[in-house]
């Protein structure tokens, strides 16, 4: 039997504001959104000193794709 839940230890770590997040998806009339990485290290991580994009996703619904985004900066984590 395979397993769904990963057993190994994470590669990397992406810590979210979700109330942001739900704030932006929610301003844009959306029903989700994506987070676009812009950068990698050449170790593989995230580069900090480079924004995430927010763009909205209209899957079904009122909204209308009219080129909003938001932008997240990376916090640290230890």
């Amino acid at each position: 039997m395979l397993a769904a839940v990963p057993k190994g230890k994470a590669v990397q770590v992406l810590r979210l504001n979700a109330e942001y997040l739900a704030r932006l998806q929610k301003a844009c009339g959306a029903n989700g959104v994506a987070i676009e990485v812009h950068e990698l290290l050449p170790s593989g991580e995230v580069d900090p000193a480079f924004p995430f994009t927010v763009r909205p996703l209209y899957m079904d619904g009122p909204g209308t794709e009219d080129g909003s985004f938001g932008i997240l900066m990376p916090i640290r984590g230890d």
